[in-house]
């Protein structure tokens, strides 16, 4: 088999292939993106990335009811090829048992516009908005929007062990957050 391919000016791939053996055929196609990559993001970006894990709560043996601390964190990020990006970011935590089982939940969307370079993402915040719950203290209860905003971050990406990619950065207090590819 031999193919040969040129990148033409509007980002498109031109090729011809031939192929030899006990029958033989040739022909040409083409190759081009559904939507444009702006803003320099990378393919490898391009799709949902996922974080999350928790912490069950204790069951009573007597009672079956659920008891303690638990909570279940988990966030998402959406980065899409013309350079935008929604990230979702959902806690629920719960303490004490029976009646006096209490859990809070809060909910975070942001959305808006990416941009990186080797070293260096950026998310710049235009839109979205926060939700708290909380269950044992209804007047506790609100919703807002987020602050528009530019947050930068020091960015990698790895491979791991089990093949997965992951998108990693250093958070606002320094602890690496890495998400998985989905």
């Amino acid at each position: 088999m031999q193919t040969h391919g040129h990148l033409a000016p509007n980002g498109t791939i031109n090729a011809t292939y031939s192929l030899s053996g006990t029958t033989t055929q040739e022909g040409t196609f083409d190759v081009k993106f559904e939507h444009p990559l702006t803003n320099g993001v990378a393919t490898a970006l391009i799709g949902a990335w996922e974080i999350g894990g928790g912490l069950p709560a204790q069951t009573n043996p007597i009672t079956g009811e659920a008891s303690g601390i638990s909570f279940v964190e988990a966030r998402r990020l959406e980065i899409f090829p013309d350079g935008k990006f929604k990230h979702v970011q959902s806690h629920r935590h719960c303490e004490g048992s029976g009646l006096r089982r209490c859990c809070e939940e809060q909910a975070v969307l942001e959305q808006g516009a990416l941009s990186f370079d080797d070293r260096r993402m950026t998310f710049n915040v235009e839109s979205g908005g926060t939700i708290t719950r909380n269950g044992c203290n209804p007047s506790l209860t609100k919703e807002g929007t987020v602050t528009r905003r530019k947050v930068s971050f020091e960015w990698t990406l790895q491979r791991a062990s089990n093949g997965t990619a992951n998108l990693c950065w250093r958070g606002d207090t320094g602890e690496k957050v890495c998400y998985q590819k989905q």
